[in-house]
């Protein structure tokens, strides 16, 4: 992406010398030149069709960014959800019991438990989560 973006800016670097060099000639074209006004007219097509390169590479670079800064944006997130998964249990000891439930009903969809017979149980066979099943100790998805 940083390449990506580096490569819009270096083509409109690129493209603004050659508006500046040609706003140059512009500005220097003698008023005794032959055919003056036909070279003004050429020039200036040229100079326009530049500045649409420019709009064109500046909404790039923008998008870009953009999407650069989504991405930024998404990974903090993700590193703010394992910051919280390593430390679950010292989260998990603060927060009140109605907010426990509501964690626990978030993560944990189906739980599986072995049962020896109607009274008994004896172990959780397997569990289903919002982002996966685990039985024993492998996850499915």
């Amino acid at each position: 992406m940083d390449k990506e973006l580096e490569g819009y800016q270096a083509k409109l670097k690129e493209v603004d010398l050659n508006k500046t060099r040609l706003e140059r000639e512009i500005d220097s074209l003698p008023a005794d030149a032959k055919y003056r006004e036909r070279k003004l007219h050429d020039m200036t097509l040229r100079l326009d069709s530049l500045y649409d390169v420019i709009v064109e590479l500046e909404e790039k670079i923008e998008d870009a960014r953009l999407r650069r800064d989504a991405i930024k944006q998404q990974a903090i997130t993700l590193e703010n959800i394992y910051k919280i998964m390593v430390n679950f249990d010292c989260v998990y000891n603060i927060i009140n019991d109605e907010e426990k439930r509501n964690v626990v009903t978030a993560l944990i969809k189906e739980i599986e438990i072995y049962r020896n017979d109607e009274s008994e149980f004896s172990g959780v066979q397997g569990w289903r989560g919002s982002y996966g099943a685990f039985v024993g100790q492998r996850e499915y998805r």
